[in-house]
């Protein structure tokens, strides 16, 4: 019965609440300000807000020196490079190619030449491979290894079982940015095997975060 008496109160109310907002939106439209917001023309022909830096241009040659000291970084194996040159074709289509940072490769062995060649066929710019040495990579000898091996059995997120996953977390967060060929950068973009960039990156993101 009561919800039968609301339903009669909200049907009787309805032209009024109608009118009501009619006379708002004309009353609004009367006002410069509000008409245009509300104009399509004026929505549809906004343009996103452009990132401005002033850079000079030569700086991005492959030897140039560039305005930032920075470089696009990625801890892989060298079963990664199928997947590491899809994302590299990517990334100079998008962005290096007009850029030319030069790429960080890091493993925990020595890359192999077919490695190197697959890497250095996709880009002009400079490209630098490194090994990682033990005390960054290894398990550390001082931590409770019958812990260790029931946290890793008893984890309950991917891959966290395996040796290799943790020793690349504990590596990516404390000890990447020691490594020498990072020593003199001020930033670094980590990429990764299979990463899909839709988009073009038509400034430079380094000089973008130097700046703020």
């Amino acid at each position: 019965m009561a919800l039968t008496s609301y339903r009669r109160l909200v049907w009787r109310h309805l032209p009024i609440m109608i009118v009501g907002i009619l006379a708002g939106y004309i009353v609004g439209c009367n006002k410069p300000a509000v008409r245009q917001t509300l104009s399509f023309k004026h929505i549809f022909s906004r343009t996103p807000q452009q990132t401005v830096i002033d850079v000079d241009i030569n700086k991005y040659e492959p030897n140039g020196v560039k305005p930032v000291k920075a470089a696009l970084v990625a801890l892989v194996r060298n079963s990664d490079l199928f997947g590491l040159r899809s994302t590299i074709r990517q990334i100079e289509d998008r962005f290096n190619a007009r850029h030319n940072y030069p790429y960080i490769f890091v493993n925990d062995v020595e890359f192999t030449e077919e490695f190197k060649r697959g890497v250095r066929d996709l880009t002009q710019a400079h490209v630098h491979f490194g090994i990682l040495d033990e005390e960054s990579w290894k398990v550390p000898e001082w931590i409770n290894r019958e812990q260790y091996e029931h946290v890793k059995s008893t984890a309950q997120y991917p891959h966290g079982e395996k040796d290799s996953y943790r020793k690349m977390c504990r590596f990516q967060s404390g000890y990447l940015h020691r490594h020498p060929l990072l020593a003199d950068l001020d930033f670094y973009w980590r990429i990764e095997p299979d990463v899909k960039y839709y988009c073009d990156m038509n400034y430079d993101p380094f000089v973008f975060m130097q700046q703020n």
